[in-house]
């Protein structure tokens, strides 16, 4: 999970030249603004976005998409349709005045490379944003990217195919020192495995290049296993997980391994159904909700996934992809919960302490865990510890899930969690095993319960 986690996060690097986590405005061919639901009927000519989307029309018209949050005012240019008139408290720009604000930037964006163009609404250009504080264009030979802490000792290279926007290539750009683009056949990651191996691993394959791994990785030498015989499945499934799972992943049931026997038999799930046979409700999605992920499927299942997307709570990983499969950490966490409570375009301001001992100042982990914890969404792990990169287990999304739906639980059970179950199952809806507790959750599984319990009537 870890390591494609990590390849997410390469693809995530690049894909910030598209600005996709920047500017979320309309481009050429793409529907304006979301006017608070503005619809009616019109006839004749009309230009919303100069040049972005304007021509004739007749007949009845809706306006839709999740923009209006962003906008401080309307372009000058602007028009709407005759008797259709602008939000309350939107008005046009003056002079000078920039109709966004780009604020949530990634920290891993450091400026921005000279000539750089972006496509935006109304002719305007970036020289006419206001841009975040301390963002500006890059030096001579200054990279606008900086590794994330703890990736840039897993990167060899920057795959050469990755496609940058504007017909532009790597030469372009100054990558940060040590990174070049991989030569042909040259693997962009490298991993240093743990000297103890999984307690599930058994054997080794005796052909790792068939698991065609996005990375090359050495076996250490401290790892006391044999050679998997013809035949041998490589994983050991405990038998707790064993007699709760119900079906298999249909990317597990494709890996070029052999499974254990007690789980090879198994059939594969069905689309949308989940392999431990939770039961979590599914999340209506509003009339008119377009769907925001390229990469995730469109079933009822990931419904609430989606309008959690739709209402600004959750991003995706880059170039409308969701990064369906990747680790769910608590920092994430902590941002959807501030989110859901505070708005879509709630910022963590800046703490000037910690707010737990393993958080550091001038970190957004510190800074996204306070509000998190002042807020009562969320708290740590006891000893002062919160665990920011810690992925998020089932009893740490369902002890939240009662904060979010303003559920008392009540005392039940041995174990702390065992509550949160309980009401879940009684007031949610929500079937997990108690066994599950301490499962760490993919984004997937995570988001949809979350949505569930945000959005339950």
């Amino acid at each position: 999970m870890n390591k494609r986690m990590s390849y997410g996060l390469i693809v995530t690097l690049i894909a910030l030249l598209t600005m996709g986590t920047m500017v979320a405005l309309a481009g050429e061919g793409d529907l304006p603004p979301d006017f608070s639901g503005i619809v009616g009927e019109w006839e004749g000519e009309f230009s919303i976005f100069p040049g972005v989307f304007e021509g004739e029309f007749e007949g009845d018209f809706e306006f839709s998409g999740d923009l209006l949050s962003m906008l401080n005012c309307i372009p000058q240019g602007f028009t709407l349709p005759e008797g259709i008139t602008l939000p309350e408290g939107l008005d046009y720009c003056a002079e000078g005045e920039s109709p966004i604000d780009l604020e949530d930037v990634p920290e891993w964006l450091v400026c921005i490379p000279e000539g750089f163009e972006i496509s935006l609404p109304g002719g305007m250009t970036l020289e006419d944003i206001t841009l975040p504080e301390g963002l500006g264009y890059c030096a001579p030979g200054e990279s606008p990217i900086t590794l994330p802490e703890g990736l840039a000792d897993k990167i060899n290279c920057v795959p050469a195919d990755i496609q940058l926007p504007g017909g532009r290539t790597f030469d372009d750009i100054t990558l940060p020192d040590g990174l070049h683009v991989c030569a042909e056949g040259e693997s962009p990651f490298t991993f240093s495995l743990p000297e103890t191996p999984p307690a599930w691993l058994v054997c080794i394959p005796s052909d790792l290049s068939a698991l065609e791994l996005p990375f090359d990785v050495e076996i250490p030498d401290t790892w006391d296993l044999p050679t998997c015989a013809e035949g041998e499945s490589p994983i050991e499934v405990p038998a707790e997980i064993v007699d709760m799972l119900v079906c298999l992943p249909a990317k597990v049931a494709e890996l070029p391994i052999d499974l254990p026997p007690e789980v090879a038999g198994l059939p594969i799930c069905a689309e949308g159904e989940n392999p431990f046979g939770m039961e979590i409700p599914d999340v209506t999605m509003p009339e008119g909700t377009d769907w925001q992920f390229t990469d995730l499927d469109q079933i009822s299942a990931n419904f609430g996934i989606n309008r959690l997307a739709s209402d600004g709570y959750i991003s995706g990983v880059g170039n409308n992809l969701f990064g369906s499969g990747e680790e769910f950490t608590r920092s994430q966490l902590a941002v959807v919960l501030s989110r859901s409570e505070n708005g879509a375009s709630f910022q963590a301001p800046n703490i000037d302490y910690p707010a737990f001992t393993d958080t550091a100042v001038g970190t957004y982990q510190n800074n996204w865990a306070a509000v998190a914890l002042n807020e009562n969404l969320m708290v740590g792990y006891g000893g002062g510890l919160f665990g920011a990169d810690d992925p998020v287990t089932t009893e740490q999304i369902l002890a939240v899930c009662a904060k979010v739906a303003e559920k008392a639980p009540q005392d039940v059970g041995d174990k702390w969690s065992d509550k949160y179950f309980e009401l879940a199952e009684k007031e949610l809806g929500i079937h997990i095993e108690k066994a599950l507790a301490e499962m760490e959750l993919d984004r997937d599984t995570a988001l949809q319960i979350l949505a569930a319990c945000l959005y339950s009537e």
